[in-house]
């Protein structure tokens, strides 16, 4: 699968629109709020 790093950029940027978000650094925060990131290390 092929996909533009211009398409990548528009579906983020769609993703942060619907979130209410501002930037990556707040979607990786709220991903971890939520229990969608794992850390721990393999």
């Amino acid at each position: 699968m092929v996909v533009s790093q211009a398409t990548v950029k528009t579906h983020l940027n769609h993703v942060l629109a619907k979130l209410a978000l501002e930037d990556r650094g707040a979607l990786i925060a709220w991903a971890w709020r939520f229990g969608l990131v794992d850390n721990t290390e393999r």
